[in-house]
């Protein structure tokens, strides 16, 4: 049970993430995400080599 005290539990956690490319070209770097129940969040960014055909 989830009171308005108690935060929800992450459904999504993710801390101190590093994307680092071929070639050491750094994307992101230290990034920490929660997202908690019943939350959602969009993530967006330019479309980079590894999302291309």
């Amino acid at each position: 049970m989830n009171t308005k005290n108690t935060p929800a539990a992450p459904v999504v956690r993710i801390e101190d993430l590093t994307v680092r490319y071929p070639g050491g070209t750094v994307a992101a770097n230290g990034l920490d995400l929660h997202i908690p129940s019943g939350r959602s969040s969009p993530l967006s960014g330019n479309p980079g080599p590894a999302s291309r055909p």
